[in-house]
């Protein structure tokens, strides 16, 4: 398939759009050796409200792609397990901010700690020359994703 391609662009975006579900399966396995009772959309949550702390639950639901009793369920279950905190909004009380708790963010860390002292171990195979191209190619996808904006859909 990427041999048929046209442009150097767009054998990159193929071999990107390739690579980033094998990584993020790679990232969710690590973290699940670690957290074996966070369900994949639990993990996905927190990994959600640790980059948008105060989210909302309606935020949360979008980027989850579930409705907002689906995401109340699994935000309650977080919330009694101890790793997220809800508070309402004093202003509009049907309205939360989700955030994670101490023990959540504390949890959350030490499994993705972990699964960087795996991966740095693996990237420790390649040659310098090739950890270079790999981190100055990160940083770049990091500013086109960050660029992007965010998922509104619902």
């Amino acid at each position: 398939m990427i041999a048929t391609l046209g442009t150097e662009p767009e054998r990159a975006a193929a071999e990107i759009l390739d690579v980033l579900p094998l990584g993020s399966r790679w990232l969710r396995a690590q973290v699940r050796s670690q957290e074996p009772s966070w369900s994949l959309p639990q993990l996905h949550a927190l990994g959600y409200l640790r980059r948008c702390p105060g989210a909302s639950l309606s935020d949360l639901a979008g980027y989850l792609g579930i409705g907002l009793p689906t995401a109340s369920t699994l935000v309650s279950r977080l919330v009694n397990a101890g790793y997220l905190e809800r508070v309402e909004d004093p202003a509009e009380r049907r309205k939360v901010s989700l955030s994670l708790t101490d023990r959540g963010q504390g949890r959350f860390d030490g499994a993705l700690d972990l699964a960087r002292r795996e991966l740095a171990e693996r990237l420790g195979r390649l040659s310098p020359r090739d950890l270079a191209k790999i981190t100055v190619a990160a940083a770049q996808l990091r500013k086109i994703f960050e660029d992007a904006p965010p998922d509104r859909a619902r």
